[in-house]
């Protein structure tokens, strides 16, 4: 008889899941909704009401057997959107993540700044994307607003305030503003006051898996639940994966494909230090879910996405077209920048070498190898500050349940390609954190023992085709798209 179930919410850019998980981390359901967005010119906004009715509506669908054994629910979500709250709840939408309503306000910024100021003090590459940037955009066009603001939410804890009434900010997810100071997990005063903010309007930093609370009398009658269900959050998505993933000190990486495509690895404060001199020109850092522990993230705005925009817009297919499809080699290039990549923003997805005899195929081979291409460029800046030539690679989101492109994956990188047995890894992380928080679990390491379980691994084959392409791959991004 069940009577202990962790649920675990993964609040993403594309869909919002949730699954649940005994105490031996078997799941024992799930769902997922599409996320609401509301479509604007220069990038889609997330309705902060509505949100959470979508987050009711999955969980008031959970079986009524299983509603009542639940004892902890985390939250994890997308990064860089954020609430404007007042003393009475959101007082507008979020600006989501890709959303370029903010270059302008950007591009003022850093002019009062340089790019390696911002870096030493938050382990971010300036981009358009980070909060600060939507929370100055909103202050400039609604003024009106402003002065009615109590504090800012991202969406983690936005839906945790819906929960509980707890305020505050994941530390994790706060890695992602742009005002966090890294290296001593707090508000930045230096970047406050560059930005016009006013301090008081930031919330009080939380570690993720600290228990937030007891979930509302109200919202616990409506839902049918215990008034004992501790709620936590537990990061941002990529980094809550990352942590049932195992990509925790210096151990194995995360290779995330789902909307966007990117990968992870943590350690430790030395990680970090080496990091923060510039050892390397990509990745940016952030405070991990796990105690004491760093993450690195590089990523691409469009991963899983590209094969979704070619197989839907362009072929009027669905993804049951991969599964039919065998290894092709091909002379197609591809790009997948169809969002422009995080640090150029303006470039965009393009082909490259076609001839009249290629096809369809060829094409989306060329889109499939481009993704494995962007790990591998990934993968070897991450050897240059440590990582060693036996690391292993676990493949989780929708692009993991993709056998065709975890292959050409292994080919690439040359290592085996590890897939979970839970394919969201991001909700099997939030389950384990909230286990964490209600004591379910010994602590952390407990928690991720319990739940790691690789259910397939493709290994490396037919490895010699792959090296000329790469690096035909890396000569036409040399020409055409790096940065001056």
């Amino acid at each position: 008889m069940i009577n202990v179930i962790m649920a675990g919410f993964d609040i993403g850019t594309t869909n919002i899941k949730l699954a649940l998980f005994d105490e031996k981390v078997r799941m024992l359901w799930n769902r997922s909704a599409r996320t609401p967005l509301l479509k604007m010119n220069n990038g889609d906004m997330l309705p902060a009401k509505r949100l959470f009715e979508v987050v009711v509506e999955i969980f008031s669908s959970i079986p009524e057997e299983l509603r009542k054994d639940i004892v902890s629910i985390g939250i994890s979500s997308l990064g860089e959107t954020v609430f404007p709250m007042g003393k009475d709840g959101p007082l507008f939408d979020g600006l989501i993540w890709y959303s370029r309503s903010t270059l302008k306000e950007f591009n003022e910024f850093m002019k009062k700044v340089s790019e390696d100021e911002v870096f030493k003090v938050t382990a971010l590459r300036p981009s358009w994307i980070f909060s600060l940037f939507k929370m100055i955009w909103f202050y400039k066009n609604f003024p009106e607003l402003a002065g009615k603001i109590v504090t800012w939410l991202d969406v983690a804890d936005y839906i945790t305030y819906m929960f509980t009434g707890s305020i505050g900010m994941d530390r994790c997810i706060a890695s992602r503003s742009l005002f966090l100071d890294v290296t001593n997990g707090n508000w930045s005063k230096k970047i406050l006051d560059l930005s016009g903010i006013p301090s008081e309007h930031l919330p009080p930093l939380i570690e993720s898996g600290v228990e937030r609370g007891f979930v509302k009398k109200d919202i616990a009658k409506e839902l049918g639940l215990s008034r004992r269900v501790v709620v936590t959050t537990a990061g941002q998505d990529h980094i809550a994966a990352a942590f049932s993933s195992g990509a925790f000190k210096e151990k194995n990486i995360l290779n995330s494909t789902g909307t966007t495509e990117c990968i992870v690895w943590g350690g430790d404060k030395a990680l970090l230090d080496v990091f923060l001199r510039r050892a390397i020109s990509s990745f940016n850092g952030g405070i991990h879910v796990f105690p004491d522990e760093y993450y690195l993230l590089e990523g691409i705005p469009t991963g899983g996405f590209a094969v979704e925009w070619f197989l839907k817009k362009i072929l009027k297919e669905n993804f049951d077209m991969l599964e039919d499809l065998d290894l092709r080699e091909t002379s197609v290039v591809f790009f997948p920048f169809l969002r422009g990549r995080f640090e150029q923003e303006k470039i965009n997805g393009a082909f490259f070498d076609l001839k009249d005899e290629h096809d369809r195929i060829d094409l989306l081979m060329a889109i499939l190898e481009s993704l494995a291409f962007e790990t591998k460029k990934m993968v070897d800046d991450l050897k240059k500050i440590g990582l060693k030539n036996n690391y292993e690679i676990v493949a989780v989101g929708g692009g993991a349940r993709n056998s065709l492109l975890l292959q050409i994956k292994a080919n690439v990188l040359k290592v085996p390609v590890k897939v979970l047995r839970v394919h969201n890894a991001t909700s099997l992380g939030a389950a384990l954190i909230s286990g964490i928080a209600s004591g379910i679990f010994d602590d952390w390491e407990d928690a991720f023992k319990k739940g790691f379980n690789i259910s397939k691994v493709f290994y490396p084959q037919n490895v010699d085709y792959y090296p000329a392409k790469y690096e035909r791959y890396m000569t036409l991004f040399e020409k055409v798209f790096k940065k001056e």
